[in-house]
């Protein structure tokens, strides 16, 4: 994520699966859930 940042991107978008929810949740994602199985993050 800081090489992301490191090369002028300002967001961040991730696709994971419910087990994996809570590492991106403490690592600042927010949920953006469009109603796929799967979960959406964005910082």
């Amino acid at each position: 994520m800081r090489e992301i940042r490191n090369r002028g991107y300002a967001d961040t978008w991730i696709w994971s699966s419910d087990m994996a929810k809570r590492a991106y949740q403490k690592l600042g994602y927010v949920d953006a859930d469009f109603g796929l199985r799967e979960h959406k993050w964005h910082r």
